[in-house]
């Protein structure tokens, strides 16, 4: 009887106890999570220098918390390993910044769209730094990211002027940069010990350079602490469990929808609704950034390593 039903059923395993199916689900839901870091970054009533600092110092806590109970180690292997932390501390707390400061100045869609344009800039600068041939296919996509975020910028000025949508492409592009640079530079380190030297440099980095702006009210700091949490460290947590189960091109596709449940939650949320040529620009930009995640192994599995 029990073979016949599991003949009938085409030997199918249940949700519970399928890693894939699981794997699957906990991707869409990590995707869904990442989606709400926008909107709730954009609430917090404080300038984006303290809500990078906030959120850096929170999650370098979190991460050593973290690696404390599991063991990993904080010890670099040389000059080099230490002068590449360096530099990416360097890169990620202005990525954070450029993204943020964009989510203050102009909507939710256009800060997310024109970050999303991070799998175009990484195709473009990859022959630059490493032997890979250069396809007139990442010439196209150049081009296509540039009409797109043309369509964006009438919505992007109006909302908060030129600053916004300029923030949020540099965010991109950083993006795509740190990318490179882990690539190139650092090969032996964890993921996790990266993200914790990053979050260090960011916070010291703020303290020293921009301290009178650092005004952070309680309710900001329990803010920050829920987003580091719930919007940032559970979504990675979920991705690094299903990518042992998962292609990493699958999960890195569902994970780059965040700008889209994004969009979708800052116009059910904070009634941000973009408009038809925003909407049009957003498809180009996203249907683009998407399909070169697709077709890049490497790069969606480093931006998965490396969280907004």
């Amino acid at each position: 009887m029990r073979d016949c039903l599991s003949r009938q059923n085409g030997g199918s395993k249940p949700l519970s106890t399928d890693p894939g199916k699981q794997s699957l689900l906990l991707v869409h839901v990590s995707a869904l999570l990442l989606g709400f870091l926008a909107p709730a970054l954009k609430v917090i009533p404080a300038s984006a220098s303290a809500v990078v600092f906030g959120r850096s110092l929170i999650q370098c806590i979190a991460l050593g918390i973290l690696m404390y109970f599991t063991g990993r180690t904080l010890a670099l292997r040389n000059a080099r390993d230490i002068r590449s932390v360096m530099l990416l501390g360097s890169l990620q707390a202005l990525q954070w910044w450029t993204f943020i400061f964009a989510v203050q100045m102009t909507s939710v869609a256009v800060a997310l769209i024109a970050t999303f344009t991070f799998p175009v800039w990484l195709s473009l600068f990859e022959p630059v730094f490493f032997p890979v041939r250069f396809r007139f296919r990442n010439l196209l996509s150049g081009f296509g990211i540039l009409l797109g975020l043309a369509l964006l910028a009438p919505d992007g000025i109006r909302a908060g002027g030129w600053s916004g949508l300029l923030s949020a492409t540099a965010s991109g592009f950083l993006v795509a940069v740190v990318m490179l640079v882990t690539r190139k530079s650092v090969q032996r380190i964890s993921s996790v010990t990266i993200n914790f030297y990053e979050s260090v440099i960011t916070a010291m980095l703020f303290i020293f350079f921009a301290p009178g702006t650092m005004t952070l009210g309680y309710s900001d700091w329990l803010r920050l602490a829920y987003i580091a949490l719930f919007f940032s460290g559970l979504p990675y947590l979920l991705v690094t469990y299903s990518i042992r189960h998962l292609d990493a091109r699958v999960v890195g596709t569902i994970v780059s929808l965040e700008p889209i449940y994004g969009i979708i939650l800052a116009a059910v949320l904070l009634g941000e609704i973009p408009g038809p040529v925003t909407a049009l620009g957003g498809t180009i930009v996203l249907g683009i950034s998407l399909l070169e995640t697709w077709l890049s192994h490497r790069a969606d599995r480093e931006f998965l390593e490396h969280p907004q």
